[in-house]
């Protein structure tokens, strides 16, 4: 294994208990903000005011003698169960190495309520390396006893996903269990020490191996047609479109120049989110709103960012939203209303706040595949692409060669009831921005099942 290969490894390995290689520093608290002081949740839009700093790097030394660069982790997960809504923090420092992993060490936790953060005492919190890549972070408190997961196992027995998504609750005093494979969102810091976005996602299908589905429609537009077969491995996609609040974490730790493109054109009038000394923040009441006027530059580096991350092929893009292509729209056959998604019809003028037409969800239930913002896929568009996939394709991602135009998907506010079909095509060139454009990512579950 090279170091490179270890390095990756860090993220998924090691630990035991808290406190028993002696405390750590509480860290230097959030992101400053305009005036300098540190911001009340590190940047995160959360509220909660971790003491989130950049990994410190640590060199070990190996059975061999090699000595290798390991550096700090810092997971932070939601915390949701029976009318308690939290997020838990946990950092730990490489202290030695079993052959070529690096052994972790708990130093802090942390748990935030109603925006208030306290320190967890030693012997409340863990973060243990199991075996293959599989971690558990946990916490404890109010004689409740909560641990995060991996829900499902992959090839060689290793987890399929870069972050655990499953939380257990068991009672503490008598370990009884109360609750188990709840939902949850997990994330590791970046190198400046900042938490990606936390961001649900969901898995597509939501249960079963590989998809296979008719893709594209004889009742749409040319470039729907030939209708072909698709295979496709399942995956998970956020759940809503690419929030403001998470952009600006993107852009404070990447800035604003994505493959000498910028990410998003921040001049234009519709953008919420300003820059002040080099940390971006979401305007105050749009924290919640899709981000627009990113470049689909700026969107497949941002879900590069995300960590295991990518933007959706064209294919995962319409087998979500078309439920594996058994509905015309996500929700259904029923013509689109304005309760069901927003578009032209509603004369919104402006995108809303994710997930706020439940009733348009898919059958995973992915928000606002169809109205809202449209989207950027990772295909180049090709008018008769589906062509070359006439007799079927395993994972197809369009064009080989530069066309000048990129795919987009879902229709937006501003579109007709016919550009919400789960089958529609648009196209848009990959280095423009549109108040109509928004992202969402997707992650491969990887290595897949068979």
């Amino acid at each position: 294994m090279n170091s490179a290969v270890r390095v990756f490894a860090a993220l998924f390995v090691v630990l035991g208990w808290a406190g028993c290689d002696g405390g750590g520093g509480s860290g230097d608290g959030g992101l400053p903000d305009a005036d300098g002081e540190a911001d009340g949740d590190g940047g995160t839009g959360t509220g909660c005011a971790f003491p989130y700093a950049p990994p410190v790097e640590h060199v070990l030394t190996d059975e061999m003698g090699d000595q290798h660069t390991f550096s700090d982790l810092q997971q932070l997960c939601t915390l949701d169960y029976e009318g308690i809504h939290a997020l838990a923090f946990v950092k730990a420092e490489p202290t030695g190495m079993t052959f070529w992993d690096p052994n972790y060490t708990v130093r802090e936790g942390y748990l935030c309520r109603d925006d208030r953060v306290e320190r967890l005492p030693d012997g409340r919190f863990l973060l243990e390396f199991l075996h293959h890549g599989w971690t558990r972070m946990g916490v404890g408190f109010d004689d409740l006893h909560f641990v995060w997961e991996f829900g499902e196992t992959c090839i060689g027995a290793r987890p399929c996903l870069s972050n655990a998504d499953r939380l257990s609750v068991r009672r503490q005093s008598d370990e009884t269990l109360l609750a188990e494979g709840l939902p949850a969102t997990c994330v590791y810091t970046t190198a400046r020490g900042l938490p990606r976005p936390l961001t649900p996602q969901l898995r597509v299908p939501a249960s079963g191996g590989a998809i296979t589905f008719s893709m594209g429609s004889a009742a749409g537009a040319a470039d729907e047609l030939p209708v072909h077969r698709v295979t496709l491995n399942p995956f998970v996609m956020d759940a809503r479109e690419a929030s403001n609040a998470d952009f600006a974490l993107f852009l404070s730790d990447q800035g604003n120049d994505c493959a000498g493109h910028a990410c998003l054109d921040a001049a234009a009038p519709e953008v919420r989110l300003h820059q002040v000394d080099g940390v971006w923040t979401p305007d105050s009441g749009s924290e919640d709103l899709p981000v627009v006027r990113v470049t689909w530059f700026g969107a497949k580096a941002f879900c590069d960012w995300r960590f295991w991350s990518g933007l959706p092929s064209e294919a995962q893009w319409e087998a979500a939203a078309s439920a594996a292509g058994t509905r015309v729209y996500p929700w259904g056959a029923d013509e689109p209303t304005c309760e069901l998604a927003s578009y032209d019809a509603c004369a919104a003028g402006a995108p809303g706040p994710g997930c706020s037409k439940p009733g348009g969800a898919s059958q995973e239930g992915v928000c606002d595949l169809a109205g809202n913002l449209a989207e950027w896929v990772g295909d180049w568009y090709q008018a008769d692409g589906y062509a070359s996939c006439a007799q079927g394709c395993e994972d197809p991602r369009g064009p080989d060669t530069d066309t000048g135009l990129k795919v987009v998907r879902g229709g937006s506010f501003e579109e007709p009831a016919a550009g919400l079909r789960a089958s529609a095509r648009s196209s848009a060139a990959p280095g423009s921005s549109s108040a109509s454009i928004g992202v969402r990512c997707v992650q491969e579950i990887y290595p897949p099942n068979k």
